[in-house]
């Protein structure tokens, strides 16, 4: 009687502790892909981001690459001339 009640004991410990009902094996499952789901999300998100700033950063250096090479003294020169004019006025 006393190893029937010990059986009795270890099958429904084993139950409680390792197999979880099929309901739940479910719901966790569900929630496990949600989650993940979730993550997938938020990393397209982020990649979209740093794609646009990529492109914005490719387009600016087209620009700056397509300008003259002596763009940047033209432009201090152009910059002095029409402070001197506002000066004037």
């Amino acid at each position: 009687m006393a190893a029937e009640a010990e059986v009795e004991r270890v099958r429904v410990d084993s139950a409680e502790e390792g197999e979880l009902p099929l309901a739940a094996a479910a719901e966790l499952a569900a929630q496990k892909h949600e989650q993940r789901l979730r993550k997938f999300r938020e990393l397209h998100l982020k990649r979209n981001e740093a794609r646009m700033l990529n492109h914005q950063e490719v387009v600016e250096e087209d620009k700056r690459l397509k300008l003259p090479a002596n763009w940047e003294a033209k432009k201090l020169v152009w910059d002095g001339s029409c402070r001197k004019k506002k000066r004037k006025k």
